[in-house]
């Protein structure tokens, strides 16, 4: 874990924005059976983070 001001890499975050949209696509179908969770919010949250892992991994690989 790195909860210091240690830098991260650039492939650690693309590897953590994978994770958390594997994630949100596991869990948020479930929250919204339940009706904890709406399914514009669900398709919106999950929207989101695929762009973030697009974005990240648009500069991992600018990077190398």
């Amino acid at each position: 874990m790195n909860e210091s001001n240690e830098e991260i890499s650039i492939d650690a975050l693309e590897q953590c924005a994978r994770r958390e949209l594997a994630y949100r696509k596991r869990v948020y179908p479930r929250l919204v059976d339940q009706d904890k969770m709406s399914p514009q919010k669900m398709a919106y949250e999950i929207a989101c983070m695929r762009r973030i892992v697009e974005i990240v991994a648009r500069m991992n690989d600018r990077l190398f």
